[in-house]
């Protein structure tokens, strides 16, 4: 019975204390001023919440002097009470994360209270606003929340803790800060802690001649896998050579932080001047390459060249040095013209045709001629004319006309003959 009475006796402590000594998470904001070498503090308790619950606090930080600074932040005084008595703590179960202009951290969101810096230092862990100017404030987001797997293990726990903000001088004494340049743009307050963009952040470098476009959804991370915050073009110190027969146009541009990845890629855009162009390089070949140093060579992006506003435009993925590079138009070797050559059609050789044979005609055989026994001479008749047809000469009866005619010349010879004697 002794821990049932305990356990109700903690309860109603519990209840009785929180009216006093918490106030309900809820929706808070505040502003500090700070000057050079000054703090600022304020303390946030946190109790009576339920699983799943989650809320914000908002910060304003003002420089109320006249100088430059940065402004370190950290945590302290913290206090927990385990009001049930049973083991669990509430700091076990509620994350944070925090999101500001020019904030910088080695952190990875989102983590409990008490993984945030403790103290100035920044060692080993840091979280910093990198600049305030003289008169400027910066606004700072703080966010929680209670996991739903916590059931009722923390129920009627509750914590408290104090956030303290430090402008200090330019130069900042390690490393994080910087002096904002030109060229570079800060958006912590447009990525979340897991590093999606949630509002599309444009930037540009030093020269205006550059353009990135990390659009909303994209997700945006460092080297290390932490929410990628602020980025910075800057030209290119002992850049390496560009490659065979290309000419860089303009300058060369590193992009930091080294090793950022974006995923989707982002939007790069480049605007050139055509006298930025040398002569003899053809427009149309421009393009945007990136240096890989692991391969040691200029790795060309597929680009989208417009030169009625000299644009080209590519997708990044990552960052290193980029630039824009144009290569020599090729120029055909001049050929002389040539003079054809007549074309002569060869004559083929005449081959002699052989005579054609004329067909022999076997000879005529003579036909003998027949002596006719002498006729009795005959009173003379008409003779009937023989008409022959033309055609085959009939030799038998041409040979027996003549044979004829001379029996009949020779017996009017021996008639005549024998009357002279």
């Amino acid at each position: 019975m002794k821990k049932p009475i305990g356990f109700f006796v903690a309860l109603i402590l519990a209840l009785i204390l929180s009216g006093f000594s918490f106030v309900p998470a809820r929706a808070d904001s505040g502003e500090i001023d700070l000057k050079l070498g000054g703090e600022g503090a304020m303390s946030w308790q946190i109790a009576n919440i339920n699983p799943g619950a989650s809320g914000t606090k908002t910060v304003t930080l003002h420089n109320a002097g006249s100088l430059n600074g940065f402004v370190t932040i950290w945590i302290t005084d913290f206090k927990e009470t385990d009001f049930a008595g049973n083991g669990a703590w509430l700091d076990d179960y509620v994350l944070f994360d925090v999101s500001a202009d020019r904030l910088t951290t080695n952190l990875s969101w989102p983590l409990k209270i008490v993984k945030f810096p403790q103290d100035a230092s920044g060692n080993p862990n840091y979280l910093r606003i990198n600049y305030l100017g003289a008169g400027e404030t910066i606004t700072l987001i703080w966010h929680w929340h209670f996991l739903a797997e916590a059931g009722n293990e923390a129920q009627g726990d509750g914590f408290s803790f104090t956030i303290n903000y430090k402008l200090e001088g330019i130069p900042p004494p390690t490393q994080g800060y910087w002096e904002p340049q030109a060229g570079t743009t800060y958006f912590s307050d447009s990525i979340n802690w897991k590093g999606v963009i949630t509002k599309t952040v444009i930037a540009e470098s030093f020269d205006k001649k550059c353009r990135l476009i990390i659009e909303k959804g994209i997700t945006a991370l460092t080297r290390s896998r932490d929410p990628l915050s602020w980025v910075r073009m800057s030209e290119m110190v002992n850049p390496p050579a560009p490659p065979k027969d290309a000419h860089i146009i303009g300058i060369l541009y590193d992009f930091q932080p080294s090793g950022a990845t974006f995923d989707p890629p982002a939007t790069l855009e480049y605007h050139y001047e055509t006298d930025e162009i040398p002569e003899g390089v053809d427009e149309g070949s421009l393009v945007i390459a990136f240096w890989d140093a692991a391969a040691g060579q200029w790795v060309n992006l597929d680009c989208l060249v417009d030169t009625a506003t000299r644009t080209i435009t590519a997708k990044l993925a990552h960052f290193t040095v980029f630039g824009i590079f144009g290569y020599q138009a090729t120029v055909p070797p001049v050929i002389p013209p040539v003079t054809p050559t007549p074309t002569i059609t060869p004559v083929p050789p005449v081959i002699p045709v052989p005579p054609k044979p004329i067909p022999t005609v076997p000879p005529i055989t003579p036909v003998p001629s027949v002596p006719l026994p002498p006729k009795p001479e005959t009173p003379t008749e008409t003779a009937t004319p023989l008409i022959l047809s033309v055609g085959e000469t009939n030799w038998p009866l041409v040979g027996g006309t003549i044979a004829g005619v001379l029996v009949f010349a020779g017996i009017g010879y021996l008639i005549r003959k024998k009357r002279v004697r």
